[in-house]
C-alpha cells in the first residue's frame, strides 16, 4: 500500500471578486482576512453574496436537533435564530454556504443532522486528517468539543486516520472507547449547497488554510457553473 501524501502547499485560490458575507462569530477578523486573501470582496447582504460564510464560536442548541443539553453546553438562542434565517434565505436563493467549526455544526443541524454533544480529546492539539477524495493528509487545527454524527444526506470529505476521541456522547447515547465512530472533519449538503470544515482555517496551520479555501474553491467553481444560465440556440440568436 502506498503512503498518503502529505498536503504542504501555503499556496490559496484567486476567487476573482466573489462576494463574501462573512457572519459575526470566533475569529472574525481573521475569517475576513483569509477571505480577502482570495480575492473575495464584501458583500452586505445574502442578495449580494457568492459565499454566505458561517463561523465558529459556542454550541449549537441541541433543542435544534431535539435533544436537551448536556450540563457542558453552551449556547446562544438569539444566534441561532439569526444564522437560520441566513441559512434559509441562502437555500431559498440558491446561495453557497461555507462553514467553519461551529459553522460546521451548525449547517449540518439544518441539513437534518445530528451532534455528539460533548467529545474529549479535540479541543486542543493540531492532528492529521485525510482528504477521501484525493487520499492527502493534513494537519488541521482542532478546538472542538462537539462532532458531527454521520448523515445518510451527508458527503463525507474528510476524517481523521484514526480515533482521536474515546468517548462521543449525546443526551441519548454515549459511547466509550468505540471500534467504528468516524470523525468527520469536512463535508458537504450538495442539495443545499453547504461546505464545511470543522478545524478554523483562518488560523492555520498555513497547509490547513491552503487546503480549505482551495476545497472551497472548487465547490464555487462547481456551483457557479451550474447556477450560470445556459443559453439556448434561441435565446442566443435573439440577443444578435
Amino acid at each position: 500500500m502506498s503512503k498518503t501524501s502529505m498536503w504542504e502547499r501555503k499556496d490559496l485560490p484567486d476567487f476573482e471578486g466573489a462576494k463574501a458575507l462573512v457572519l459575526p462569530g470566533a475569529f472574525f477578523g481573521s475569517v475576513v482576512s483569509m477571505m480577502a486573501k482570495c480575492g473575495c470582496v464584501r458583500a452586505n447582504t445574502v442578495e449580494e453574496a457568492d459565499i454566505v460564510v458561517f463561523t465558529g464560536g459556542e454550541d449549537v442548541d441541541p433543542a435544534l436537533y431535539k435533544q436537551e443539553p448536556l450540563k457542558n453546553v453552551f449556547f446562544t438562542k438569539t444566534r441561532d435564530t439569526k444564522e437560520e434565517w441566513y441559512f434559509h434565505r441562502a437555500v431559498k436563493q440558491g446561495k453557497l454556504m461555507f462553514g467553519i467549526c461551529r459553522g460546521a455544526q451548525f449547517l449540518h443541524v439544518m441539513n437534518g443532522g445530528k451532534l455528539w454533544q460533548d467529545v474529549n480529546n479535540h479541543a486542543g492539539p493540531n492532528h492529521s486528517i485525510i482528504d477521501l477524495e484525493e487520499d492527502m493528509e493534513i494537519v488541521v487545527s482542532s478546538m472542538h468539543h462537539q462532532m458531527l454524527q454521520d448523515n445518510e444526506d451527508l458527503t463525507v470529505m474528510a476524517v481523521t486516520p484514526k480515533q482521536i476521541a474515546t468517548t462521543f456522547e449525546d443526551a441519548d447515547l454515549k459511547l466509550i472507547n468505540p471500534t467504528s465512530e468516524i470523525e468527520i472533519e469536512a463535508g458537504m449538503y450538495e442539495k443545499t449547497h453547504c461546505f464545511f470544515v470543522q478545524g478554523h482555517p483562518e488560523v492555520g496551520p498555513a497547509p490547513f488554510t491552503s487546503w480549505s479555501m482551495w476545497k472551497l474553491y472548487d465547490v464555487y467553481c462547481d456551483h457557479t457553473a451550474v447556477t450560470s444560465p445556459v443559453l439556448d440556440a434561441g435565446t442566443i440568436k435573439a440577443l444578435l
